[in-house]
């Protein structure tokens, strides 16, 4: 089977991620090398650091 390897340049997602045991509501607007997020509000998190982590989730499973 030939492998396939996808890149995502643009595209707005929105969900919830794990981070340090709380869950966190997001968006982020995904434009070429640009990552742009806002975190739900409510949440009490260090919002660098949880960018940071999901910028690495979105290098890792969507830029091929």
């Amino acid at each position: 089977m030939a492998e396939t390897r996808i890149r995502v340049t643009t595209a707005t997602l929105e969900g919830e991620m794990l981070f340090e045991g709380q869950r966190v509501g997001f968006t982020a607007e995904i434009s070429r090398e640009r990552v742009d997020v806002r975190f739900d509000e409510r949440s009490n998190v260090d919002a660098w650091r949880a960018f940071r982590l999901l910028e690495r989730w979105i290098d890792e499973n969507l830029r091929g």
